[in-house]
């Protein structure tokens, strides 16, 4: 119920856990009175870090002291280390443009030493400030210009953060399997190194998404991994926030008793080693079971507990939830004065939050505004002042002259009001100028604002479309409940997608297409819905089994629904292609037909290949009859160990590779064959780290579909 981010629970047991005994007056008298620099840059290092985790002005003035004397030797290892200092502090405070500008400095310092190494770890340093601001595609870039520096040093550990960071994006924006992408191929990276800590971290981000996918079983299973990791390597913290995220994968399985049995033993790690930001939140947790089962004194035991706690830190987040449970807790107990009591803490420490979020928003654009105003009368003022050198050096010249000529001085004294004459009608002009731009520039913002209203607008619009979209699919459990040995790599390019795949079961007959629609995107999206209609209709409700039946009675209807027999005015030539399979283990069968769409079949080790018809679904030229068009009936044994692979051009027409080609469809042949020994879940995996890999920074080009099914 209560997930919270790993890195998070990381950052506030930071702040408690015990920190080294340094003798600070020591460090400081080092400073102060040894000659060596390198000594004295030692200690003012080991000063800021110090009071990196706990003590942020000290952080600014120990590390401008260092600052200013790197300027002064003109030692820029140090000039970055100070900048670095003073960035990651104003990030930890939230003063993210403060922050961006140091990164940015030290992006221009690296730059002219070649270190390309730091270079991408400052640019992760940006892409977290992005992530802060909410600016996602802007943190994306940088993150993808940090892979692409790691990847030509070839930094493995680095090239994993980067795909860690980036999968990130992808889960905060809900877009599930592209985050299973990038955290997959991290994983392989962390394997390669046997970077264990690194390889337990891809686990438990992994679970995450297939908790939220509600994929809890494959959770469970990748946080197992993870804690086993963690054991052996004595990651007592990292331990404690696995077997928390059990219990809340078991809370979810409505699984109370082994949720229970998880958060027990997180417990008994937290107060062993007194954990105790992340002891509130196992706290939380297990007064919400108790809740659940109605055993209410627990549960409010529980939840003072964690209060208690919760006050020390003072951590705002963790007090709202513990408020609402507490509302909860009294209104299930009949006390409704206290309810109504813990009711208001929860709506008042809300509304902080939203006011702090704003307060911090409103901050930064003032600090902003005051840099940018700052700036522009710097400029004017030494405008100013090199007009006003150049005159003063006229005079002094003039006055010269003047003990030989003495009329000049009235000459002199001329052009200088002219000048000034000038001067000030200028400053009028740039006055008007600068007014004029001003209400440009503020037309322009209102413009920008509009049309990025609307463009939210639209884009809101198109998410809806994908929900209706991803409501008419059967949903993948449903499907392994009929094939339990199934995958399904679904990767539409746009939000919305021209490639569907459909399965219904008649019978003991289990017909499972997989459909590529003209194009991808909105008009990709509407075939799609019109596919999804008409197969239902032919199948579910004409009880239609026969693959070449079908896909005969779909051409059809969509020739007729489409009107693409018609001779004049618009005429839609979209349509789809196909292959589609009925599946009988009773008569150990397998039925197959296709449009334009092959299927792949492993079978005693071998790949053969089944091909569909040379024409698609609807999309016709007015001269074709589709009422005489036929598609060919393939009848197959099913025998032990066959496999059976559907699937769209997506896959193997995406660009990549060292020389930016096309997958093409001998690659796709040789993972089929180099992957038919794997279960059915790690051939999927091996199917998504394969394309990432391949893809790395090319753009997708349309909509993938792979559908995968051990006989």
């Amino acid at each position: 119920m209560h997930k919270l981010l790993y890195i998070l629970i990381f950052f506030i047991f930071s702040l408690f856990s015990t920190a080294q005994n340094l003798n600070i007056d020591s460090l400081w008298n080092v400073w102060n009175n040894n000659k060596h620099d390198s000594i004295r840059f030692n200690s003012i290092t080991r000063l800021i870090e110090n009071y990196t985790d706990n003590n942020p002005d000290s952080v600014f003035y120990y590390a401008q002291l260092k600052y200013n004397y790197a300027l002064k030797k003109k030692n820029t290892k140090a000039e970055i280390e100070a900048l670095l200092a003073i960035g990651r502090t104003y990030y930890s405070l939230g003063m993210n443009d403060k922050s961006m500008e140091c990164f940015n400095k030290c992006i221009k310092i690296y730059q002219k030493t070649n270190d390309s190494i730091s270079i991408a770890d400052v640019y992760n340093d940006i892409g977290n400030v992005f992530i802060e601001k909410g600016e996602l595609q802007s943190a994306l870039i940088n993150y993808l210009k940090a892979l692409k520096i790691n990847e030509e040093t070839k930094d493995k550990e680095r090239i994993a953060v980067a795909y860690m960071n980036i999968g990130n994006i992808y889960y905060s924006q809900k877009k599930f399997d592209a985050a299973l992408n990038n955290y997959f191929i991290a994983l392989k990276n962390n394997q390669e190194l046997n970077r264990k800590s690194g390889i337990a971290d891809c686990y438990i981000n992994i679970s995450a998404v297939y908790s939220s996918k509600s994929r809890h079983e494959e959770s469970i299973s990748y946080l197992t991994k993870a804690s086993k990791i963690q054991e052996e390597i004595h990651d007592e913290l990292g331990l404690m926030f696995s077997y928390n995220n059990l219990g809340d994968n078991y809370i979810s399985m409505n699984n109370l008793e082994k949720a229970l049995e998880m958060l027990f033993i997180s417990e008994k790690i937290g107060i062993e080693k007194g954990y105790n930001p992340t002891l509130s939140v196992c706290y939380i947790n297990i007064a919400d079971i108790f809740m659940k089962q109605n055993k209410l004194d627990k549960a409010e035991l529980y939840l003072n507990k964690s209060l208690k706690i919760v006050d020390l830190i003072g951590y705002k987040e963790y007090h709202k939830a513990i408020y609402d449970l507490f509302s909860q807790l009294y209104e299930k107990k009949g006390n409704y004065k206290k309810a109504f009591e813990y009711q208001k803490l929860f709506s008042n420490i809300k509304d902080t939050l939203l006011n702090e979020a704003s307060d911090r928003q409103i901050t930064e654009m003032n600090t902003k505004y005051e840099s940018e105003k700052k700036e522009k009368n710097i400029a004017l003022l030494t405008k100013d002042k090199a007009l006003l050198t150049k005159d003063f050096s006229l005079q002094e010249s003039k006055t010269e002259r003047q003990k030989i000529f003495n009329y000049i001085f009235i000459g002199v004294l001329l052009v200088s009001l002219v000048i000034a004459f000038i001067l000030y009608n200028r400053f009028k002009t740039n006055q008007r100028l600068n007014a004029e731009l001003l209400n440009k520039n503020d037309e322009l913002s209102q413009k920008n604002a509009l049309i990025e209203n609307q463009k939210e607008k639209i884009i809101d619009n198109i998410t809806y479309a994908k929900r209706i979209q991803q409501s008419i699919l059967v949903d993948e459990k449903v499907i392994q409940s009929y094939l339990p040995n199934l995958f399904i790599y679904y990767l539409p390019k746009d939000i919305v997608s021209g490639d569907f795949y459909w399965c219904s079961k008649i019978d003991d007959n289990i017909i499972l297409a997989a459909i590529d629609c003209t194009g991808h995107g909105v008009s990709g999206a509407f075939m799609s819905m019109i596919g999804n209609t008409l197969l239902n209709q032919i199948v579910n409700e004409k009880h239609i089994t026969t693959p070449s039946e079908i896909l005969r009675l779909l051409n059809i209807a969509v020739y007729e629904g489409m009107n693409q027999g018609k001779e004049e005015g618009i005429i839609v030539r979209d349509g789809m292609d196909m292959s589609l399979c009925t599946i009988n283990y009773k008569t150990k069968q397998l039925q197959f037909a296709g449009a334009q769409n092959a299927l792949y079949l492993i079978n005693n080790g071998q790949l053969e290949i089944i091909k569909g018809d040379m024409h698609s679904i609807g999309g016709r030229e007015s001269n074709v009859d589709p009422y005489k068009e036929k598609y060919t009936n393939h009848v197959i044994s099913i025998t032990e160990n066959m496999s059976i692979y559907l699937f769209s051009d997506g896959y193997m027409d995406q660009f990549g590779g060292s020389n930016r080609k096309k997958f093409g469809m001998q690659q796709f042949k040789e993972l089929i064959l180099d992957s038919r020994h794997l279960t059915i879940q790690n051939q999927k995996e091996k199917f998504i780290s394969t394309h990432i890999e391949w893809k790395r920074n090319e753009s997708q080009i349309d909509d993938i579909l792979v559908i995968g099914v051990q006989m």
